[in-house]
């Protein structure tokens, strides 16, 4: 169901994912394949990994969807659904964001389960920063610009798959010199995680630009997919890998390597 036109940003991200179990001894360990052209191929059959396109006129969302063991944490099934307005709506929505009222109001009141609602506003942010900068048009939206947002925000929900938590404290590593290298993001990313709600890296005309998404993986995503699928030699249980993870762990004292999630952010109740 997934267009023919986001189908390669899409595949580009879940494959990005290789690099980091190439690195722990797994190389090719995601692969993407096409639905097959077959009437009694079943999407639910718990034994495919499937990435859903749906058009439900809600303004747009993604989610990852995880079946798993609540014994063993093991994970049976997982999945990801992205809704058709996350790449439309947004190229519309984007004018509330200057008025006096408005959705425009509620930028500083996202919550942390809405990380969607806010990318969606900073795509429409960038998209009318960069037509005023430019003197372009805001609603011709570049294909490259658009590929990009779309592979973040798989990269992102496809984490969630791979049993990564958010990360709010991976946009804090970086400084503002490196955020303006390309050289720098295309390699190390706006952010340490894709699992950070990181907002458009955009920076004013005439000042050096990196990328302005998150589309590679970054330190900390390389780190805890070692922590949790690398292969620990000697440990004959689950209690034996405790003294080598809680090692492993220790690096949550390095800039690169610092975690935050959930429960760092919400306050209430």
């Amino acid at each position: 169901t997934i267009p023919t036109r986001y189908r390669a940003p899409i595949r580009a991200a879940l494959l990005t994912w290789n690099k980091a179990f190439a690195k722990i001894g797994y190389p090719n360990a995601v692969e993407v394949r096409d639905q097959p052209n077959d009437p009694n191929f079943d999407p639910d059959d718990i034994r495919y990994n499937v990435v859903r396109w749906l058009a439900e006129e809600n303004g747009g969302f993604a989610e990852a969807q995880l079946l798993y063991n609540p014994y063993t944490g093991e994970m049976i099934k997982s999945g990801i659904v992205i809704d058709s307005d996350l790449m439309r709506y947004g190229k519309w929505d984007y004018p509330v964001l200057v008025q006096p009222q408005g959705r425009g109001a509620m930028l500083s009141e996202l919550g942390a389960g809405e990380y969607m609602a806010g990318e969606q506003q900073q795509f429409g942010y960038g998209m009318t920063a960069l037509a005023l900068m430019n003197a372009g048009d805001g609603y011709n939206v570049p294909e490259k610009y658009a590929d990009e947002f779309l592979a973040s925000v798989v990269l992102h929900e496809s984490g969630h798959d791979f049993g990564l938590r958010h990360n709010f404290i991976g946009s804090q590593a970086y400084t503002a010199k490196q955020l303006q290298s390309k050289a720098f993001t295309s390699k190390y990313g706006t952010a340490t995680s894709v699992m950070e709600y990181a907002p458009i890296n955009l920076w004013p005309k005439g000042t050096p630009q990196g990328d302005y998404f998150q589309t590679v993986l970054g330190p900390y995503d390389y780190y805890v997919i070692k922590w949790g699928y690398a292969k620990i030699p000697g440990a004959s249980s689950p209690a034996a890998e405790l003294p080598t993870l809680r090692r492993w762990a220790s690096v949550w004292n390095t800039p690169t390597g610092a975690w935050s999630s959930d429960e760092d952010v919400q306050w209430a109740p």
